[in-house]
């Protein structure tokens, strides 16, 4: 076959089963679009099956809980297999992936018991038991809930049998194979192969091949109950996050003991945890894929089976050499089916113009930043009509809303021009050119400029919208993304101008003093903190909250927070109150004293009730002095800018950071006491066009 992705589509056979390609679709966040409905709603049944229509050989689906495991598991589920009106719509999820030439796999965390442990022994080194919440090993409160039962002979020997039963029970459902959860400590199976938290003294553990028994066991019923054309896919971690966990080497020598006896078909290799594996651009450079590494140890082992890394892949050129120099032979995915809705047609073309992730992880709450349908594409059909005429259409500005809305309304087939005042595109995005970490918000930026270079927009650049000259144009429908800019802070100083905002740090740091305070100790003022000690001053961050970068939900925020305490020249100020600035140099502030204890650096669920810390009773009083501050206090939509143009077309809309509308799944699902303050990020601009530009 001559393709530019011919090592990608060459189909794969595994028993009697083909698959269409090399890529695979994990379970990701279909459970997230149900309801109250306890079966798999319209939502979910759409979203799976895009995956299938994406251009995904095989696709990973959530399945319900069975009677033996119902609240006793680690997943929450309210599908009751048990009950024959919620699995006909199990059998509609596997005929619809079907219809798309793709095959669907189970995944049975469900049926995996959390309310026994597979040891009551603990080992000196154990430290941490990564399942939370009532039937974990940590409460909420992140203390150690008392020590469960060990798994007794006759519960692991009851377990196997069930599991087994119920892959042959979704097999008659329609499902061509299953997916055992067994990664990153996240569940007994992945207990059990730990050399730290598998303290057995019976068969079942002390040897690799002791610690494998259990998972063995399982295999070889589930390959009895369902015969060779079934697939098995394991979901395993390339080495375990506990000092004296397994290693690689350990991995390794798993894989090959199920693979020679024909247990598992394909090993989707993940991470060591959770924050590496759903990588960010900063924990995963842009064209190295942390898991390849195991992948390559796999393929150089030549073990018997199907590999397939997951984590931090979209690059289909990447992708196609990966699997060509045998690096590995599939490449399991979910972000990159999420973001382009397109991508299995681009793949099918050759072409290299997909929408880039930018690996925010706002997917874990069922809307993606640059995928506007996600989360309502089962619904859109009947939201937005086609245009009965070609209308004239002004785009004022030229920010990732501005861009989205004028390349959406000239597909509709209107007459679009777009006016941006500075002399380039990309609006606040511009700052990820000078943030090697920033590499996603950057690709994206650069995507969204080239497709309007290849549209019939017109576009305008070093060129301010006057509402008389658009008046005079005889322009249809205005949509104004005249942005945001920072906010006035409510602190005495403030105001001073030569106190900066973060917008206008990057690429102006050489003009910065060497001693910089950065007052914000959310995601702007953290990573304009980093960014600035990277560059070589000596940077203070300033935070009113007991956390730093509160806001950011991606999984690797609190791996950029400990790179964050490994700078030298960085300082973190945190439970602290800003009382005045004086000279733009002398930065008072109220501290609170320490709690017994002490709280994480990091996290994304901070109540965000208010603007001032919780300094309690005798709080610090501090003086810091520096060449330069920098206040990161928020921003201020810039309504008044885009009302000017209100009267000048019979269609006028807000878009982007200027549109304030509480209308934002993502931050009411993630950050419910956030969502009074939409704006401000990629997704919101990206809807909010999405939108406008339908409606015209």
């Amino acid at each position: 076959m001559e393709h530019k992705y011919s090592h990608i589509l060459q189909p794969i056979r595994i028993g009697n089963i083909v698959l269409k390609n090399h890529l695979l679709a994990t379970k990701c966040i279909s459970q997230e679009l149900q309801g109250p409905e306890n079966y798999p709603a319209q939502g979910t049944l759409r979203f799976v099956e895009d995956l299938a229509r994406n251009g995904a050989a095989a696709v990973v689906c959530t399945i319900g809980s069975f009677p033996e495991t119902a609240g006793k598991t680690m997943f929450v589920s309210n599908f009751d297999m048990s009950d024959n009106k919620v699995t006909r719509y199990f059998v509609e999820m596997a005929d619809r992936i079907h219809a798309h030439g793709s095959v669907a796999l189970g995944a049975l965390s469900s049926a995996i018991p959390q309310d026994v442990s597979i040891s009551d022994r603990r080992h000196p080194e154990w430290i941490k038991k990564p399942l939370p919440g009532p039937l974990g090993d940590f409460g909420p409160d992140g203390r150690p809930n008392p020590i469960k039962p060990e798994m007794s002979k006759e519960r692991i020997r009851q377990f196997v049998k069930d599991f087994a039963r119920d892959c042959a029970w979704i097999k008659t459902l329609g499902f061509d194979g299953v997916n055992v959860y067994m990664c990153y400590e996240g569940s007994l199976l992945a207990h059990a192969l730990s050399p730290v938290l598998n303290q057995r003294v019976d068969e079942y553990g002390g040897s690799l091949e002791n610690r494998a028994r259990l998972a063995t066991e399982l295999f070889r019923e589930i390959r009895k109950n369902c015969g060779r054309d079934f697939i098995i896919e394991c979901q395993i971690s390339g080495e375990e996050d506990l000092p004296g966990g397994y290693t690689q080497e350990d991995f390794l020598d798993y894989c090959e003991l199920w693979a020679k006896e024909g247990l598992v078909d394909i090993f989707e290799v993940r991470a060591k945890n959770g924050e590496l594996h759903h990588t960010s651009t900063f924990t995963s450079p842009e064209h190295e894929p942390t898991t390849l590494t195991y992948a390559k140890a796999f393929k150089k082992r030549k073990i018997p089976a199907l590999v397939a890394p997951s984590g931090g892949f979209q690059d289909l050129c990447d992708i196609e050499q990966f699997i060509a120099d045998g690096q590995t032979d599939m490449v399991a995915m979910a972000r990159a089916f999420i973001c382009d809705d397109r991508y299995g047609e681009k793949l099918l073309a050759g072409r290299s113009d997909w929408v880039p992730c930018l690996r925010c992880d706002k997917c874990h709450g069922a809307v993606c930043s640059v995928n506007p349908h996600i989360g309502r594409a089962h619904i859109e059909d009947g939201m937005f009509k086609a245009p009965i005429r070609k209308k004239k259409v002004a785009v004022i500005g030229g920010g990732p809303a501005g861009m989205k809305a004028a390349l959406v309304a000239s597909e509709r087939g209107h007459d679009v021009t777009l006016y941006e005042k500075d002399d380039t595109l990309g609006g606040q995005l511009k700052h990820a050119d000078h943030i090697t970490w920033k590499w996603g918000l950057k690709n994206y930026k650069d995507f969204l400029i080239r497709e309007l270079e290849k549209s019939s927009v017109k576009v305008l650049v070093g060129t301010e919208a006057d509402p008389e000259g658009l008046k005079k144009e005889g322009y249809d429908a205005i949509l104004a993304a005249c942005g945001a800019v920072p906010k006035t802070v409510p602190v005495e100083g403030a105001k001073d101008p030569r106190i900066l905002a973060p917008i206008d740090v990057f690429g102006h740091e050489d003009q910065l003093g060497k001693r910089v305070i950065v007052i914000g100790g959310a995601s702007a003022g953290t990573e304009t903190a980093a960014y600035l000690a990277e560059a070589g001053h000596e940077v203070t961050l300033i935070s009113r909250k007991p956390m730093i970068d509160y806001d950011n939900v991606a999984h690797g925020g609190p791996i950029f927070v400990e790179y964050l305490h490994t700078l030298p020249n960085l300082s973190i100020i945190t439970s602290a109150n800003t009382l005045k600035i004086e000279d733009a140099s002398k930065v008072t502030v109220e501290i609170a004293p320490a709690k017994e204890g002490g709280m994480p650096m990091h996290g994304p669920f901070m109540p965000d009730k208010d603007d001032a810390a919780d300094v309690g009773e005798d709080p610090e009083v501090r003086v810091i002095e520096a060449d330069s501050v920098v206040f990161s206090g928020g921003v201020r939509p810039m309504v008044d800018a885009c009302m000017q143009y209100a009267d000048i077309a019979p269609e006028f809309y807000i878009i982007g950071d200027a549109n304030v509308h509480t209308n934002d799944m993502w931050k009411r699902f993630m950050l419910p006491d956030k969502a009074p303050h939409v704006g401000g990020d990629v997704k919101h601009a990206t809807r909010t066009a999405y939108d406008a530009a339908m409606r015209l």
